[in-house]
């Protein structure tokens, strides 16, 4: 899934080889207190909460560009949970993720604008089923990353609403809604 002062940027990076910023900080999301969720509606409803468990992603915060983001963060589908057996089956199943087909979800973002201290959006693409589409994360931080000691965790919430038919989940249009609320709530451990 922020932004708080007009000279940051974030990266979300998992398994990259990406270049050192030397006038950076480096993140990576921990994955034992971290969270992302969708709500998917049913019938019109608040629906379905799926969890996604398994989670990869490095933050770059850097002092130089504030719309200077590199982010990658994945997602695996393999490991979605939901609140019953059968949900749990139809969304790894062929009909929506197709887990064992693509068993990742990635987002990669490229470019904040910052709209406060604590805020901005993160433009990016969103990758499911293997198809690529542009998403938007609203960032929000707890705390304005650079004004934390530089060994200090910062805790961030990411929220996108995504059109599941945009990426071939076009199962159930009766029953489940197209619209789906996706929430990060993450907590990015300092890399020394």
């Amino acid at each position: 899934m922020q932004w708080f002062l007009a000279g940051v940027a974030l990266w979300l990076a998992a398994d990259s080889a990406l270049p050192v910023d030397i006038e950076a900080r480096a993140y990576r999301i921990d994955e034992a207190t971290s969270s992302v969720t969708a709500q998917v509606p049913v019938l019109g409803f608040a629906g379905r909460t799926i969890r996604f468990p398994k989670m990869q992603g490095k933050v770059m915060v850097s002092t130089r560009d504030p719309e200077g983001v590199r982010l990658e963060i994945n997602l695996d589908t393999r490991a979605v949970t939901a609140s019953d057996r059968f949900t749990q089956a139809q969304v790894r199943g062929p009909m929506f993720f197709d887990a064992e087909h693509f068993p990742t979800l990635r987002f990669i973002g490229h470019r904040f604008r910052v709209q406060s201290a604590l805020a901005g959006e993160l433009d990016g693409e969103m990758t499911i089923r293997g198809v690529t589409k542009p998403a938007t994360l609203h960032v929000t931080f707890a705390q304005a990353p650079l004004q934390q000691p530089a060994d200090t965790p910062l805790a961030l919430t990411a929220v996108a609403t995504i059109n599941r038919r945009d990426f071939g989940m076009t199962a159930m249009p009766l029953l489940v809604g197209r619209r789906v609320a996706v929430t990060i709530q993450a907590t990015l451990l300092p890399i020394s």
